[in-house]
């Protein structure tokens, strides 16, 4: 068994980008809902190639 990481710098690749505090969102969406269902918001735009066959 291997042991787990301890922190996550040593599984995860350092993406270059710097979070400071104040200048910086976390946006969730929920993609079955916001983006998959036709009451969502991006139904408009995405709709279309979700339902392409």
């Amino acid at each position: 068994m291997t042991a787990e990481p301890q922190h996550y710098d040593d599984v995860l690749p350092n993406p270059g980008v710097e979070i400071t505090p104040g200048n910086t969102a976390v946006v969730i969406t929920d993609p079955q809902v916001d983006f998959l269902s036709e009451d969502g918001v991006t139904w408009h735009i995405v709709g279309p190639s979700v339902e392409k066959k």
